[in-house]
């Protein structure tokens, strides 16, 4: 059965991302074989969510593919997938693996010190997450903004272009409206074209 042999590589992927994630949260570098067990434990997965047509498994496991893929210094290929990843969620309902791929899109944006790009896609996911009202992810956002903005500045933004820019933040509408007072769709397109934006 495709379905458990997928969830029983997740499950082992996790075991392994479980470790990285309290490696890195104790300020320890994480060890190569836990990215190699959990990188290829996701990409085999990954196989089989798409043979199963599962498109939020395939967005999920794109989205770790691409951080394994950073931490492993490819920043590179991280982008190409966290942009798969990103066009692969504009399809979906739910906006929180959108959410996700772009936090994971700006992690390679940063790492490859592509500021203006960092930014601009930053901004974007700032809008995002308030409205998702994820903290854990904002405050990981805080830290990228910082990082970016220590960057050097480069050549005009490939991507920065292709975004509309952002609404108002949603931090000053109340509550009960915030949720009817962003237009998803208009995000979606934005993030179709991101992904399919060509490296500089």
């Amino acid at each position: 059965n495709m379905s458990l042999e997928a969830d029983a590589l997740r499950a082992i992927a996790a075991v392994h991302l479980g470790i990285i994630d309290q490696d890195m949260s104790e300020g320890a570098k994480p060890g190569k074989k836990d990215v190699d067990f959990a990188l290829s434990a996701t990409l085999e997965s990954l196989t089989l969510l798409e043979a199963l047509g599962d498109l939020e498994g395939q967005t999920v496991s794109l989205t770790k593919v691409a951080k394994l893929q950073r931490l492993s210094k490819d920043p590179e290929a991280a982008l190409a997938t966290a942009k798969e990843a990103l066009q692969l969620a504009s399809k979906l309902e739910d906006p929180q693996p959108e959410g996700k791929a772009l936090m994971e899109l700006s992690e390679a944006l940063v790492a490859l010190k592509r500021k203006q790009d960092a930014e601009t896609v930053l901004d974007s996911a700032k809008i995002m997450l308030t409205e998702l009202r994820d903290k854990e992810a904002l405050q990981r956002l805080e830290q990228l903004v910082k990082a970016a903005e220590k960057l050097p500045d480069g050549p005009p933004p490939a991507i920065a272009a292709q975004v509309k820019p952002p609404p108002p933040a949603v931090d000053s509408i109340p509550e009960e409206q915030a949720e009817d007072s962003v237009d998803w769709s208009a995000y979606q397109e934005s993030y179709k074209t991101l992904a399919k934006s060509q490296e500089a």
